[in-house]
């Protein structure tokens, strides 16, 4: 339930266009997913009609991502990578989302899954494939090997996707010369040569 409020951050990266990444629902419902690249987000507190809204940015491009999300009684926000937040409201009499199942994180039993397509709340129920680097809920990070009572594919550590390190060969990537070439130099440092 969300009363007055919850929070999810995932960071994850994938080549995937289309995966389930967030799901809790009967009727009223909040899906997070992947489709064509974007997130999509579903959100309905039992107000018709359903509030969607979908991310600015791709994010199916083997890179890691942030993506923060907020309820807070009918209003929903999203941002993704620090930048700009977007926000949906799901007016009307109803105050805030309440659903007593599981809920699924990167992915979806068949059956919650052919439910939740025909009620429109997912528009692909493909599992999440990619790496879930961490996934916070209401502040607390998720240990999915503890916290899981079913897991299907799951496997730890996320092999073909590198955390991002900063570019220890090339000094050059975060230093300008005001005049010339910037040369990386033998010492590790790097020169300007004009």
């Amino acid at each position: 339930q969300v009363i007055p409020s919850a929070n999810i951050t995932v960071t994850f990266a994938t080549t995937q266009e289309n995966g389930v990444l967030i799901y809790a629902g009967d009727f009223q419902h909040l899906a997070v997913e992947l489709f064509r690249g974007r997130i999509r987000v579903s959100y309905d507190v039992g107000n018709n009609p359903v509030s969607t809204m979908f991310s600015y940015e791709i994010l199916a491009d083997g890179k890691y991502h942030r993506v923060e999300l907020l309820a807070v009684k009918k209003n929903f926000t999203l941002r993704v990578d620090g930048g700009l937040a977007r926000s949906i409201v799901n007016e009307g009499l109803n105050d805030y989302l309440s659903v007593h199942s599981p809920m699924y994180i990167a992915g979806l039993s068949p059956d919650t899954g052919e439910k939740a397509l025909k009620l429109w709340h997912l528009r692909n129920a493909t599992s999440f494939n990619g790496c879930l680097k961490e996934v916070y809920v209401n502040d607390k990070l998720v240990d999915f090997l503890q916290a899981a009572k079913a897991r299907h594919k799951v496997s730890p550590g996320c092999s073909l996707y590198q955390d991002e390190q900063p570019d220890l060969a090339n000094p050059c990537k975060k230093n300008k010369c005001k005049q010339g070439q910037c040369t990386p130099a033998e010492s590790g440092g790097y020169k300007c040569i004009c």
